[in-house]
Order: structure tokens, then sequence, then C-alpha cells
């Protein structure tokens, strides 16, 4: 997902079509997903017939329908993105629930995709045993994948099983030492890429070595006593607490942020003063409640908001949310996206400012 979002979040063109839909992780449910992407899709097509130019419109159809073609709904988890212009038909699954729709924009609805960076509550976890290890990718309480290559890695090259070296402790040690930091490393190859914080799945012994060996203590948030074999799911599920109680401080410390931004008078509520703030570059930390999503038109530099029945009239941005995420990530601002009611008194939105 995430270098998805890097490869299209500052592409433009003519016409770009984002379908975003609720999909299921369990059969028989997941075969209703083809159903809903297939209305989508009928959906899009129509709009873009309307809105584009015949032969733009037609190629996009057609890149749409390949796309379509490729996804295995039993793979599908809590929910479905597809990106397609004339240059790019992509799509990702994500761990969060969505609002279905069809957006047609001259760039792509990332709002998603970044929403889900900030509140899935995605993470690896690193399972360890003595000569071999595992690292599995996971979201709101399920595994997203298991990671191949260079995973698993095992210590056929490092660990002796011959019985008079074995026999060593500090030979034993240094093979461990050398497993790990061979571990570490390519932990840390996946990270660069895609940085989620990291669990640690082992037993004490190994966990604790593990910690003495790494360059990479600082996005470690834990470790849970667990056996090796066990299934991807099952691991998840054991040290999904941590990941629970990480994401709670992590939410805390930014509102924090947002209460401290109220004594300066570097903060904004109102939904235009905040959309000309991003547009200026002023915009530091966009606050967003989690599931607000706004339909609107910009006449003259105003936002006039729109009804979600009417977000596919012409002239309306179907999610002016969106943009102001995207726009403000082009200047370097970033987006929190906060639940449990947290920005209830402030009607969903709230954005600090750098100055």
């Amino acid at each position: 997902m995430n270098n998805i979002l890097k490869e299209i979040k500052d592409l433009r063109g003519k016409i770009c079509v984002s379908i975003i839909l609720n999909t299921h992780n369990t059969h028989p449910d997941n075969e209703k997903d083809a159903i809903l992407l297939s209305n989508l899709q009928k959906e899009a097509n129509e709009r873009l017939l309307q809105e584009a130019d015949k032969k733009l419109a037609n190629k996009i159809i057609e890149q749409l329908d390949e796309l379509v073609k490729k996804i295995d709904h039993r793979y599908n988890t809590e929910s479905l993105v597809l990106f397609v212009n004339e240059d790019i038909a992509k799509y990702t699954r994500l761990s969060i629930a969505v609002n279905d729709r069809v957006i047609i924009d001259e760039s792509f609805a990332t709002r998603d995709l970044i929403r889900s960076q900030h509140t899935q509550q995605a993470y690896y976890t690193l399972v360890l045993g003595q000569d071999r290890a595992r690292l599995i990718e996971a979201g709101n309480g399920r595994v997203i994948e298991e990671l191949g290559r260079p995973f698993p890695i095992f210590n056929y090259s490092l660990f002796t099983t011959n019985a008079i070296a074995g026999s060593n402790a500090t030979r034993v040690g240094n093979y461990q030492k050398e497993f790990f930091s061979r571990v570490d490393k390519a932990v840390w190859a996946i990270w660069r890429e895609n940085p989620l914080p990291i669990v640690i799945s082992a037993d004490e012994k190994s966990a604790a070595y593990f910690k003495t060996v790494s360059e990479h203590n600082d996005i470690i948030i834990g470790t849970h006593n667990d056996s090796f074999g066990k299934s991807a799911q099952h691991i998840v599920d054991a040290n999904s607490y941590i990941v629970e109680e990480y994401a709670h401080r992590n939410n805390e410390k930014r509102l924090l942020e947002l209460k401290e931004a109220l004594n300066t008078g570097k903060f904004l509520v109102d939904i235009n003063d905040i959309w000309n703030a991003i547009e200026q570059g002023k915009g530091k930390t966009l606050f967003v409640q989690n599931g607000y999503y706004q339909p609107a038109e910009v006449i003259d530099d105003k936002i006039s908001l729109v009804k979600i029945e009417n977000a596919s009239k012409p002239g309306v941005i179907d999610d002016i949310i969106d943009e102001m995420v995207e726009i403000n990530a082009a200047f370097g601002g970033d987006t929190v996206f906060i639940s449990d009611g947290g920005l209830e008194k402030f009607k969903g939105l709230a954005l600090t400012t750098r100055y």
C-alpha cells in the first residue's frame, strides 16, 4: 500500500478514477464484493462517458475492466481501492472501513490510503526462533501479509548442529549473534520502504538477545512471549494488545499537540479558514475525525457544502477532505485521523498552522 501511495499521490491527469469500496474477508460474504465492484465500475463508466471525451473515456474504461479482472476476491480484507487513468491501473487492499464511492477528478483520491496508514494500527511482527525468523505485516488485528523473500530466514549457514561445537557456549553465542544480525538487517531493509512499528514474538531469551544485537531498537514497540510455529493470525491475535496500547498513546500525544495549539493561536476550525490556510501552504497538521466525508463546491475560493447524494454532480468535488489531505501533504504537512469522538467539539475537523 505504501508503495502505491508514493507512486500515485503526485500524479495529475485529465481524468483520474478512484473506486473505493468495503469488502469482506470471509467466504461466502466475499462473493458479494464482486457484485458491488461491478456496480461501481458501471457507475464509473457512465460518468466517464459523460465527463470525458469519447476516446479518453474508452481507454480508461478498458484499463479499468482489465484491472477488475485481475482481482481475486478470496483475498479481500476490509476494503478495496482501485486507481485508473490513461497511464496507470493499480489496486490495493486496506484494513479499514470506507465509504463506497466513485471519484473522478484530476488526481487520485488518496485520503483512505493515508487514513489507513494512520488508523489501521499497521505493524510488523518479527517471529523469532533460535535458528529461523518470520515477518508478518498486520493491521486492525488481521494479517495483511506474511512477507516472502528474504523471509522466512533460516540459520542453515550460521548455526552449527555439530555436537562438539554446539557444546561451546561462546561459539553458539557467536552463531546466534551473526544470525540475529542478519535478520536485523533484513528487517531494516523492508522497514525503510514501509516504516511501521515492530512487535517481537519470541521466547524471552531470544527476544532479549535480539535486542542486544539489533541496531534499531527504537522501532520496536513491545515483545510477546510465543512459540515460533503458531499460525500468523494466532500470533497477531496474541500480540494485538501491545499495538492497541501503542496506538492509544500515540493518539493521545497527537491530541496534546492540538490542545497546545489552542493556546498559541495557530489553530483553525472553520472549514473555509482551513481550506485557505492549506492552499497557502500554512498547514502543519490536519486533524480529521474518522469517517468524515464531505462533498463540496469551491466557488470564488470559498467552500460550499453539498449533500452526499449530490456528490457525483458536475462541478462537485466528491470529498473536499481528501483534497485538503492531498494539498496539505504537497506542502509538507501531515494528517492525523482521530477516533472515539476526539474531534467532536470541533465538528470533526481542525488544523494547526505553521505560523
